[in-house]
């Protein structure tokens, strides 16, 4: 992919911005998951709901519990099962041939994959959150996204290993912290349109509802059944020990005759033998 722009040089005025997460194993091009947050920005002025702006979605390759597991943890609907060669035309119908501009948190790793992959997005523009971070906060240091989340957007999550490193809410958070990123760098410049920063950082800072575990529409546990009171049970008991005495009681005659008869047969067979 190409090099990595700086914000100062965007035209955020009827531009997509996508950001992407890529959860995967060292080697593993079969079972890995990609997480797309996408915003359109022409319809910032348009659209009153601003929350309902950003589209998150995620793309599991793998087996269907592997899905089950990822969209456990998924906080933006559900997880979407799809093949590897899928993939590419997955993410290619999310750009809809409009301007885009790409967006990473520490890019390297996942751009690796997807060349790996022969996924080629080809965008206009090409971020990575942790360059431009770094670049703001004069650090030299490695950023995690979710130190990132809470300094850039006030996203402070009580628990950050139910939210963390699933590729969808990366991407949802990477795409909030480079808004803001955009407003703070954007916000000095001479010519700025303020309406459109504000709804950025309203957009940025919006509260994800629901951080608790996503549950899966077609699962549903089997109730537990309503609990006998103790006369019920004893009641129940007494009549199995009724219902054995009974069993017991009509067989017996059965089993006596039937050894009867086997004697019978037995003497009958040995009177025979003895007469030859």
């Amino acid at each position: 992919m190409q090099i990595i722009h700086e914000i100062t040089d965007i035209d955020i005025s009827n531009l997509l911005i996508i950001a992407i997460d890529i959860e995967h194993g060292k080697s593993d091009l079969l079972r890995f998951e990609v997480g797309v947050a996408v915003l359109d920005t022409s319809k910032l002025h348009t659209v009153t709901r601003k929350k309902k702006l950003i589209l998150t979605r995620s793309f599991c390759v793998g087996e269907r519990l592997f899905r089950r597991d990822v969209t456990k943890k998924f906080k933006f609907g559900m997880s979407e099962l799809i093949r590897l060669d899928e993939l590419e035309p997955a993410l290619k119908s999310v750009v809809s041939n409009r301007k885009f501009a790409l967006v990473f948190h520490d890019r390297r790793l996942d751009v690796e994959f997807l060349e790996r992959l022969q996924v080629n997005l080809k965008p206009d523009y090409l971020f990575d959150t942790s360059y431009s971070a770094k670049k703001m906060l004069g650090s030299t240091q490695s950023l995690r996204l979710a130190d990132l989340a809470k300094h850039f957007v006030g996203l402070d999550i009580p628990q950050p290993a139910k939210f963390f490193h699933n590729a969808g809410n990366d991407a949802n958070t990477t795409l909030r912290v480079f808004l803001m990123l955009i407003v703070l760098e954007l916000s000095t410049t001479a010519a700025i349109d303020e309406p459109m920063l504000r709804a950025l950082r309203q957009i940025a800072q919006q509260p994800i509802s629901g951080l608790e575990p996503y549950s899966i529409p077609h699962f549903h546990p089997k109730p537990n059944p309503p609990k006998q009171n103790l006369e019920e049970k004893r009641k129940r008991r007494r009549e199995k020990h009724e219902r054995k005495a009974l069993m017991k009681e009509w067989k017996e005659p059965l089993k006596a005759q039937k050894v009867a008869d086997k004697l019978a047969a037995t003497r009958k067979a040995m009177l025979t033998k003895a007469r030859m």
